[in-house]
Formats: structure tokens, C-alpha cells, sequence
């Protein structure tokens, strides 16, 4: 339980307010002055957690598991996010050497590099599918 002396300007009233979702009691003696009362504040992480998602640690085991379960794969699925947009910036950070090189054998127009020019086309149009497919999965 924690108690908390509270100004609010705009509370004009005088009573008791009972807050249920948020456990609270609210008690104006004076308008604008008054007391907070939280009441079953959540203590540990995982219980603060669960009170950020509405669910209450008094509720039945089953409530309290899927909740939990919800949380995991929340952060898998962000986790995953990221990880694609990360294969997503190496590959284009890839293509980008690829066609720097293609541009170098361009210039120096060399006519011995024509088999290492094959390869880089190749390997453009491997990395340029493989960003669009990154792409598609990403969305």
C-alpha cells in the first residue's frame, strides 16, 4: 500500500473516489487536496508487467499464463522484426560493394575481368531478389 498527499487544481470536489482498475482510493477532504491510496502496487517486475496489461495478480493461474505467454511472443516477434530489418541492411550494404566493383571493371575497362564482371551481375540479381524477398517477409 503506498500513500501519496496530491494538489490537483482541477479536482473541485470533496469525497471518495475508488478506482478499481487502478487499485486506488482518492480522498479530497478539502477541494483540490488530497490523498492518494494505492492499494496491491505491483512489487516485482513481472507483476508490473502483468498490471501494464490490465491483469491482475489475484486472477485465476490460466489468466495469468497466456498473458505472460502473450508478453514472450511479443518480444519474439520484435526481435524477429529487427533481426530482418538487419539482414535486410547487410544485403543491401552488400549490393552496394557489388556494384561499386561492377563500376570499377567499367571504367578500367578491362578485358580480362569480363568473368569477374559475370559473377558481380550474378551476384546483383541474387542480392536484389533476396532484398525484395527480405522485404515481402518483413511486411
Amino acid at each position: 500500500m503506498k500513500v501519496k498527499i496530491i494538489f490537483r487544481w482541477f479536482d473541485l470536489w470533496v469525497g471518495l473516489f475508488i478506482d478499481a482498475k487502478k487499485k486506488t482510493l482518492y480522498v479530497f477532504p478539502l477541494p483540490m487536496l488530497g490523498l492518494m491510496v494505492q492499494f496491491g502496487h505491483p512489487s516485482t517486475t513481472k507483476e508490473k508487467i502483468l498490471y501494464q496489461h490490465g491483469v491482475s495478480i489475484n486472477q485465476d493461474g490460466n489468466d495469468y499464463m497466456k498473458t505472460l505467454n502473450k508478453i514472450k511472443l511479443d518480444k519474439e516477434y520484435a526481435h524477429e522484426q529487427c533481426q530482418k530489418r538487419d539482414d535486410i541492411i547487410k544485403a543491401q550494404d552488400r549490393l552496394l560493394e557489388v556494384r561499386r566493383q561492377k563500376c570499377e571493371i567499367l571504367v578500367d575497362n578491362k578485358n580480362s575481368d569480363v568473368f569477374k564482371m559475370i559473377g558481380l551481375v550474378k551476384l546483383d540479381d541474387e542480392l536484389t531478389e533476396k532484398i525484395e524477398q527480405l522485404k515481402n517477409e518483413l511486411q
